[in-house]
């Protein structure tokens, strides 16, 4: 994985080989590598060889990912609590390669998107059907893989403030990864007026404005 560090702000990508041909992409191996939480200076670890147990509940579905992404509640947590040993990352990308025997809505060889049941930045992860969605045609496993959390805090604010038909919406922190779905969200139920921006020199405290 790399780290990329922006402002504060921490981002870890974990991507994999796309280019497996179906057939071996659908073989569930016994080992993986997967990203964990420890105790060393910067709390997490690349575990080359985790033993993958492919079994699975009713609901659930095992899948291959391509593409992962960490938000920054992924690395506050270890703060608080003691993980050490679980696995890093919610928000996921890949194909189904193991369904249990509950799940109808779909079926191995789908590529999805969603939330996983922790440590998504790894060869393969655990996610609850109801979970997970279709990865739409358009969109890569990367942009998929950014979109589960962000995309739900979105859609979570709007709903429990009441945002309806006619509302009005301020969004702070636009660019962020809530604000940018949230504003994508939020279109389905108003309509999008405008957006503010404030541009800040480096050179000054000066600072200037931009509207479209």
């Amino acid at each position: 994985f790399a780290p990329m560090v922006q402002g504060n702000f921490v981002h870890l990508t974990f991507a994999l080989c796309l280019c497996a041909a179906l057939a071996s992409a659908m073989e569930i191996p016994k080992f993986c590598r997967k990203v964990i939480y420890d105790k060393s200076s910067t709390g997490v670890a690349l575990k080359e060889n985790s033993p993958l147990d492919g079994s699975l509940e009713a609901n659930q579905i095992l899948v291959k990912v391509y593409a992962a992404a960490i938000n920054p509640v992924d690395y506050k947590i270890p703060k608080l609590l003691p993980l050490s040993g679980r696995g890093v990352g919610l928000d996921f990308s890949g194909q189904i390669v193991k369904t249990g025997t509950g799940v109808k809505d779909f079926k191995v060889g789908d590529s999805v998107f969603g939330v996983g049941n922790g440590g998504t930045l790894a060869d393969y992860c655990i996610a609850d059907a109801s979970k997970i969605a279709i990865k739409p045609a358009k969109a890569s496993y990367v942009e998929a893989a950014s979109l589960s959390t962000v995309g739900l805090t979105s859609l979570q604010a709007l709903k429990d403030n009441g945002v309806k038909e006619n509302s009005r919406l301020l969004v702070l922190g636009a660019s962020g990864g809530c604000g940018i779905t949230g504003i994508q969200v939020s279109m389905l139920y108003i309509r999008v007026m405008g957006v503010h921006t404030r541009l800040r020199r480096t050179s000054n405290a000066t600072a200037s404005t931009r509207t479209c």
